[in-house]
């Protein structure tokens, strides 16, 4: 969502999207360039964690707009898309801390095999490339 900020933040705020631009394709160029993807297997891209203040700035202007610029609707519809994104980041932690997500191995099957339970079955651990 905060990169969708940067086209929100083009009219008010050219001087700040070529910097913001390059920072982001030099930072995700040395990140993903590292041989260990893992990076100790944290859950998600934890070495992108130090670029969160700056997509703040983004998302501010993205929220800003569609405050003040928006019809009641999307506004809605935007903040329980937020909010639906927050839930689903909070549950996968969780589903990452019971040991359903790991940080190396997921396939895409077994992920939707997983996604929204607590519990999984013997023979959904087959679906996993690192049973």
């Amino acid at each position: 969502m905060s990169f969708g900020g940067l086209f929100t933040m083009f009219k008010k705020y050219k001087k700040l999207i070529l910097p913001v631009f390059l920072f982001f394709i030099a930072m995700i160029y040395v990140v993903f360039s590292w041989h260990d993807w893992s990076y100790g297997g944290g859950f998600a891209c934890r070495p992108l964690i130090d670029t969160l203040p700056v997509l703040a700035i983004p998302l501010a202007s993205l929220i800003s707009y569609i405050s003040y610029k928006t019809h009641m609707f999307f506004r809605i519809g935007f903040g329980l898309l937020l909010l639906f994104c927050i839930a689903l980041n909070l549950f996968q932690s969780y589903q990452y801390y019971l040991g359903l997500l790991n940080f190396g191995g997921t396939t895409k099957a077994y992920y939707w095999k997983v996604f929204g339970k607590t519990k999984v079955e013997p023979d959904d651990w087959k679906l996993n490339i690192e049973n």
